[in-house]
């Protein structure tokens, strides 16, 4: 039973994204030379009425119980929004607190430009502007310069959501942020990874330049009852755990492992590079 429920979430998710991008996201492009910011006004509202399909799918299909505990956020505000990574798929599990505290529409997320040739999702992720990075900041820099800048000139608010740690949390990204940590006589992370400061720091004050960005929020998502990236052993109650104090979300959820195979099936779905462009 729950194959069938992880394989209704994969293809309704698909098909949503696929078809969505085709039919309702498609005809829009054209706007974009001729008024960016209705362009940027229309997409962000398409593509916010997607972001409640997987809540209702996690939350109503699979039944999950969302915790949400600290300080909720303001509707409208400007801000960055840092978040630990620890699986591939926490981010959707943000967009649960966001349906309720705050507007899906504003929420842009940082994640790595592989991800954008992904059939339907990729397509869609680009006409909203997502920030797509190589992980390498010479290549990286100049991207987010224009990227932050179209934000702060469309005068939209804007909720930008970066993993510092740069990748989620599995046995091989834990060995290598525990070698940077004996290299640079840091401490040894159980739960995290050391983080990468350059890109946050550039974010912040390029945004704070452009008057884009009013607050910092901090996020930390637990995830009880499901298969994990990794095997590493997982206490989410520990106070160790805990990241900040003004705001985490404590997400209980059951996600099958058959699910999440069938989710990642479609990383493999690569086509050429650039089939939109932003």
């Amino acid at each position: 039973m729950v194959l069938w429920k992880g394989i209704y979430f994969v293809l309704a998710l698909f098909l949503g994204s696929f078809f969505g991008s085709i039919f309702m996201l498609g005809p829009l492009l054209p706007l974009m030379p001729i008024s960016p910011a209705w362009y940027r006004w229309l997409t962000d509202r398409v593509v916010a009425t997607w972001f409640t399909l997987p809540v209702a799918l996690l939350e109503i299909v699979f039944g999950s119980k969302v915790v949400i505990t600290g300080d909720g956020f303001i509707p409208g505000e400007r801000s960055v929004i840092i978040m630990n990574h620890r699986t591939r798929m926490d981010w959707m599990f943000l967009w649960s607190c966001l349906l309720r505290y705050s507007y899906l529409r504003l929420e842009k997320i940082c994640l790595k430009s592989s991800l954008k040739v992904i059939p339907g999702f990729g397509w869609a992720m680009q006409v909203a502007a997502f920030i797509f990075i190589q992980r390498k900041w010479e290549e990286d820099k100049h991207h987010f310069g224009n990227m932050l800048d179209y934000f702060c000139d469309i005068h939209e608010p804007l909720q930008l959501l970066i993993f510092p740690e740069g990748t989620d949390l599995t046995d091989e990204t834990k060995a290598r942020s525990d070698k940077f940590a004996e290299k640079n006589g840091l401490q040894k992370y159980e739960y995290v990874l050391h983080p990468r400061t350059t890109g946050f720091t550039f974010i912040v004050d390029h945004l704070r330049d452009g008057e884009a960005v009013e607050f910092l929020n901090q996020c930390l998502t637990v995830i009880i009852g499901c298969m994990r990236a990794s095997k590493l052993k997982f206490s989410p109650f520990k106070k160790d755990v805990m990241l900040v104090d003004d705001l985490s979300l404590q997400v209980l959820i059951f996600i099958a492992w058959t699910m999440k195979k069938c989710f990642c099936l479609y990383f493999l779905l690569l086509l050429q590079d650039h089939i939109l462009k932003v």
